[in-house]
């Protein structure tokens, strides 16, 4: 594995900070500096993705985690058209306890109905997983 003394991020908001991480820009330069931005980024021709020179240098790629690029920068694709493999797991402000029932909130794909409130996608069906233990088990399954 790989330990890491220090971490830095292009922005404190998720959506910029993602556009920083898949071009190596600061999200400013492509007008982003706020998540309700993400609509209106727009890539120079050829602008290559982390993960596109990931390919091209014969690595495999994988995405696990939040995509959520409302508008993804470049032609409106997803991320299974950059990563060999791609789990869109959306969580926006998933809690990380179960409700009353036992139950977690926001984890279970396509969990957006009308229960969305306050940010939150739930309650969701039961058995549904912990974010983060669905995460790691979704990475693992990957290096397989």
């Amino acid at each position: 594995g790989v330990r890491f003394s220090r971490g830095y991020t292009a922005s404190p908001v998720c959506g910029p900070s993602r556009v920083g991480l898949l071009t190596g820009k600061q999200p400013s330069q492509l007008g982003v500096q706020w998540n309700p931005d993400m609509k209106d980024v727009r890539l120079a021709p050829g602008q290559l993705l982390l993960p596109e020179a990931l390919k091209a240098a014969g690595y495999h790629t994988v995405h696990v985690g939040k995509w959520n690029i409302n508008q993804p920068v470049k032609q409106n694709l997803p991320a299974t058209d950059f990563f060999e493999k791609s789990y869109d797991e959306m969580a926006w402000a998933a809690d990380y306890w179960p409700d009353e029932h036992g139950n977690y909130t926001g984890v279970e794909d396509g969990n957006f109905g009308s229960s969305r409130k306050n940010g939150i996608w739930g309650p969701s069906r039961e058995g549904d997983e912990y974010l983060t233990d669905r995460l790691t088990r979704l990475a693992r399954e990957a290096l397989v």
